[in-house]
């Protein structure tokens, strides 16, 4: 998540952007719970603002590979469409505050 950018004056060497990474991190833990494992399984527990009707992450990557999640509000329930390349790899509703647990499959 951190990206190394020049540090001037300090010898112009490269130091990690720890601000970036705060910035991706209200997102991708806060408002998404988002959590990966080694084995390619996926958690999820979103937790949205009650305002909100949809929300969308696009180009995020995930184990090498670039993905658009998809969030929008369907009576009281959410509808999570994790997309690659406008392909549908998987489709659930949930609650807020549900823990959403799934692998997806190849394409």
């Amino acid at each position: 998540m951190p990206y190394p950018v020049e540090a001037y004056p300090e010898n112009n060497m490269k130091h990690l952007s720890a601000e970036s990474a705060l910035y991706a991190l209200i997102f991708l833990d806060g408002m998404l719970g988002l959590e990966l494992s080694a084995d390619k399984k996926i958690s999820l527990n979103p937790a949205f603002p009650k305002e909100w009707s949809f929300f969308s992450l696009k180009n995020v990557h995930i184990f090498n590979k670039n993905y658009t999640l998809d969030f929008e509000k369907s009576g009281k329930l959410w509808v999570l469409q994790f997309l690659q390349n406008g392909d549908v790899l998987f489709q659930t509703q949930f609650k807020l505050g549900e823990r959403l647990d799934f692998r997806l499959a190849d394409k």
